[in-house]
């Protein structure tokens, strides 16, 4: 008897938890969305391996613009060469604006 009350007891609880949490989680709004995330590997015999990555976030507040406005990337420059292809910001209108090249620590 106890445990069927106690189930019971429990159901309320998750229920108004539910209820009472539903407001806040309908305002919130993410910084930034992750909308592609592409990492191609080509790995040759030898195990030398060259790495293409392709990220892509759309940038939702003025808050992601702080987040977002600036990517790292990892590498181990004694062991690793780092080249960027491309990098660009895709503006809401669709228009693209380049960004510099980078210099990167030899």
């Amino acid at each position: 008897m106890k445990n069927l009350y106690f189930h019971h007891v429990l159901k309320v609880l998750i229920i108004l938890s539910a209820l009472l949490t539903q407001p806040a989680w309908a305002q919130f709004k993410p910084s930034h969305t992750i909308v592609k995330t592409l990492d191609i590997f080509d790995v040759k015999a030898n195990g030398e391996y060259s790495q293409i990555t392709e990220r892509l976030f759309r940038v939702d507040t003025p808050q992601g613009i702080k987040d977002m406005g600036e990517q790292r990337i990892d590498y181990n420059e004694k062991m690793e060469t780092l080249e960027i292809l491309e990098a660009y910001t895709l503006l809401p209108d669709g228009s693209r604006t380049s960004k510099p090249r980078i210099a990167l620590p030899m």
